[in-house]
């Protein structure tokens, strides 16, 4: 780097500010004020010879082995273009550059192929304060838009625009204050990033995105993530591509995301074993929530920066997850990892609430059903009560076996003098107390014990409820395969 830097005759302030940015940003406030211009003996682009660029579907800045403009690759969307790290051999004015996309937006650019940067450094305006960013608000473009091996000196603002994909490849950004802006945005063919460093946020807000990757070599985070901004409200990404062999706090966090959709999901790299590494639904968890799911369901989350719960985008990458049929073994049974998403975001959800209302929830919704992923689980709970009772009327059973004493029989002395019967008998009474449509003739048959009484009531309570929830459970199972066949 410093021998390329030398061969050009670059002054020494702009070695130094270069070797930070070759060194992808290690410390961007040691820029000093002297450095700020060091970009100035670069090749200034023309707007003529970007304006090739985009007409003729080649790449500006950047010839072939014979000297000539090298074409865009036919594999734009490939990162990984740089086995080193790339030095800026020419600039352009941000303003310039966004005047002519300009003269290509809405009907003026049918013929245009697209504009791939190579190597420049884009420079936007000083005002006093701060910066400009490049500003490309309102483009409506038919063709991509990419950027390898660029510096932006200033952010990107991209608001209210048609794209057909816009990608960025071994970019670096400085003094980008407001980062990527791309709020109320078209870009079917999605966003690609690949080592791109100095980012400290990126809001798209209410868009329309084709595809999204999830990769730690996507984005280089802050030293400390939380600093980090990210806003997805209300945006669609068509397919999200998800690398879980990264951890899910070195990608691109979830953020503020109420209203975030995904209509299809690819996942790859997560382990299927729970006690190694996290399962696709417990990856997605600690993407959505910024911390990781805990190992009880009333532990805490420990999240790094806390977000409101975005119940919407849950249940959107919930659906995607089990619309793409990911499950995961445990012990006899496969798990569906979208309903395992579901459970998740609702412990997520209850875990900002105050300890009691948490408690509540979690006795009544969680321990029973599962918040409904487990409908079964209420039934299970069912017959624990029947043996509840069963067990108790079986050492009760002198005090119960009152009506078979006006039926001339002796009500035995205890439990084991029952026998046989005495079991049977106990296990009929607790299906009769338990089972609340099914009568099989025990209405008078209740202890004299008020001790016993008691418990019997708190039982049938609880039956009482667990049915219901599983009645409930039931339905909505049956509502949701109606719906999707």
């Amino acid at each position: 780097m410093s021998g390329f830097v030398r061969e050009c005759g670059v002054g020494i302030p702009i070695l130094r500010a270069w070797a930070l940015v070759g060194e992808f940003i290690d410390d961007l406030r040691s820029i000093t004020a002297r450095d700020r211009e060091w970009y100035a003996p670069l090749r200034e682009l023309s707007a003529e010879e970007v304006a090739a660029g985009l007409m003729t579907g080649t790449v500006v800045n950047a010839w072939d082995g014979d000297g000539g403009p090298l074409r865009i690759p036919v594999d734009e969307e490939v990162s990984g273009a740089f086995l080193d790290t790339p030095v800026p051999t020419a600039r352009v004015d941000a303003q310039l550059l966004a005047d002519v996309l300009r003269a290509f937006s809405g009907g003026e650019g049918a013929d245009a192929r697209g504009l791939r940067l190579h190597q420049v450094v884009i420079v936007g305006t000083v005002f006093p304060g701060g910066r400009g960013s490049l500003n490309l608000n309102s483009l409506d473009v038919p063709f991509a838009i990419g950027f390898t091996g660029c510096v932006f000196v200033g952010g990107l603002w991209a608001m209210r625009v048609n794209i057909r994909r816009l990608s960025f490849d071994t970019c670096a950004f400085l003094e980008a204050r407001t980062g990527i802006v791309l709020d109320e945005s078209r870009i079917p063919d999605g966003i690609g990033f690949f080592h791109v460093e100095g980012l400290t946020q990126f809001m798209a807000t209410d868009s329309q995105i084709g595809t999204l990757r999830l990769s730690a070599d996507d984005l280089d985070l802050p030293d400390d993530p939380t600093t980090f901004r990210t806003v997805l409200a209300g945006t669609t990404i068509g397919t999200l591509y998800v690398d879980g062999e990264d951890e899910p706090v070195d990608v691109l966090p979830a953020g503020s995301c109420e209203g975030f959709t995904v209509e299809r999901i690819v996942m790859a790299g997560t382990e299927e074993r729970r006690s190694d590494h996290l399962w696709k639904a417990d990856w997605m968890a600690a993407w959505l929530s910024s911390g990781r799911p805990p190992r009880f369901p009333l532990g805490s989350w420990r999240e790094r920066k806390p977000e409101p719960h975005a119940r919407s985008a849950w249940d959107s990458i919930a659906t995607a997850m089990s619309r793409a049929g990911y499950e995961s073994a445990r012990g006899a049974r496969y798990i569906d990892q979208g309903t395992r998403l579901r459970l998740l975001g609702e412990r997520h959800r209850d875990s900002k609430l105050r300890f009691l209302p948490r408690v509540v929830r979690w006795l009544s919704l969680d321990v029973s059903t599962a918040y409904f992923s487990q409908n079964l689980r209420a039934l299970g709970w069912l017959v624990v009560c029947w043996l509840v009772v069963a067990v108790l009327a079986w050492v009760n059973i002198r005090d119960l076996w009152r009506p078979t004493d006006a039926a001339g029989l002796a009500a035995p002395a205890g439990p084991l003098e029952a026998g046989v019967d005495g079991v049977g008998w106990a296990l009929t009474y607790g299906l009769d107390l338990v089972v609340s449509p099914l009568d099989l003739g025990f209405d008078a048959v209740w202890p004299t014990s008020i001790g016993l009484l008691s418990a019997f009531a708190a039982v049938k309570l609880v039956s009482l409820a667990l049915f219901g929830l599983f009645v409930f459970g039931l339905t909505s199972v049956l509502e949701r395969a109606g719906r999707r066949a």
